[in-house]
């Protein structure tokens, strides 16, 4: 082809019919020739979206054609704007990395929708509906209401309405030992999702289990790393086995060594630590006694830890349903959680006050393993209840 006939090619232009839009307003029929010819648009497309809009909006008092017409460009410039963003790629995280290791601890499941459900039904009880609601825990037709005043640091549209039954704001962490591809040192890694759907996944993981994972890098030191879960097709953050033959305790007891909190001293470092939403310590123990026949209303089992050097020196910890408990008492464990201190109500007072701190369990590693016995029944005394 020849540069005459290049040139001559360039001044072709495509005849478009644009007969259909003479039913639009002169204004607004300029605004959508200059979007369809921008975007070689069909025009009997253009004018299906233009008149559906319309439809729906024509018996409407005080419509006028011009706002009609108005509303129905609109309606095409709208659904264009969502066929490019249906074409665009995902945007990626830059920062997402692969990490090797393996999970040690669960701090479980948070739901902020369950909490406000629960804390509205636990003021009704005490309180009543009319309090209620001039607390705005509930509207008028009783139903509970969203007290999220922001969400992720943005105002929340739907603060103090009614909150949907089935609505969940889940979010959980996890924790364990993991490396960077190609590096030798194993760092304390904390994994975090505020993700629905990877909060109930990670149900299912395994602990001290060899294997990798993706995630959002968000902090990382010499010891520690910190991530967030990845959502993105192809890079979610869910865990595949390895084989591998890592000394997965050497690593757990190494960290402990360098962190450990003697039990005599819990009391004094929550105090020194209470303020810091991540606190987390570090203990080795003997289990004195573990209450698996005795489990909480939900689900949540008490042990008590004494330091095996010390038998004056013990600490109550909170198993929570989702870890089990597969030891006996007089096992040794190290075991990483956060404190807290314990509440309970005074019987004379009816009062609840404040008692020893506890921990909140996060994760275990046996040292010892000390089989589960199952307590035999004796068979009891019988004693007269009544004398004459």
């Amino acid at each position: 082809m020849t540069k005459k006939a290049i040139k001559k090619e360039k001044k072709v232009s495509v005849s478009v019919d644009l007969k259909p839009l003479e039913v639009i307003s002169p204004k607004e029929r300029v605004r959508l020739e200059a979007l369809i010819k921008q975007n070689d648009l069909d025009i009997e497309e253009v004018m299906k979206t233009f008149e559906g809009a319309i439809a729906k909006i024509k018996d409407t008092t005080g419509m006028t054609k011009d706002m009609l017409d108005r509303i129905g460009v609109s309606a095409v410039y709208n659904e264009e704007r969502r066929k490019k963003k249906r074409l665009e790629k995902p945007k990626r995280e830059t920062n997402i990395v692969s990490i090797y290791g393996f999970l040690a601890g669960d701090a479980g499941i948070f739901d902020k929708a369950d909490t406000i459900r629960k804390t509205a039904k636990s003021f009704i009880d005490r309180n009543g509906l009319e309090a209620a609601k001039e607390a705005q825990l509930i509207d008028g037709d009783n139903k509970i209401l969203d007290q999220r005043a922001e969400i992720f640091g943005k105002t929340n549209p739907n603060y103090l309405k009614p909150l949907p039954e089935n609505f969940h704001d889940r979010n959980r962490t996890l924790y364990g030992f993991f490396k960077n591809n190609g590096e030798k040192v194993f760092k304390f890694t904390t994994l975090q999702t505020a993700d629905n759907k990877l909060a109930r996944a990670w149900d299912q993981v395994h602990f001290l289990e060899p294997c990798q994972t993706v995630g959002i890098l968000k902090e990382e030191n010499e010891e520690t790393m910190r991530l967030n879960s990845s959502q993105a097709e192809g890079t979610e953050t869910i865990f595949r086995a390895l084989k591998e033959d890592w000394p997965i305790e050497d690593i757990v007891k190494d960290y402990c060594a360098k962190n450990e909190t003697p039990i005599k001293d819990v009391e004094k470092v929550h105090e020194e630590t209470k303020k810091e939403w991540n606190r987390i310590v570090w203990i080795r123990g003997i289990v004195a006694w573990v209450n698996t026949d005795r489990p909480t209303p939900w689900g949540a089992v008490w042990m008590c830890l004494m330091d095996p050097e010390n038998e004056e020196q013990s600490v109550n910890v909170l198993i929570p349903q989702h870890l089990s408990v597969d030891f006996g008492e007089l096992s040794e464990l190290i075991v990483f959680g956060k404190t807290r201190r314990n509440k309970n109500r005074d019987r004379d007072t009816g009062k609840t006050v404040e008692g020893d701190v506890i921990i909140d369990l996060y994760g275990y590693l046996p040292l010892l393993k000390a089989p589960k016995v199952q307590e035999t029944e004796t068979e009891e005394e019988n004693i007269e209840g009544w004398l004459d």
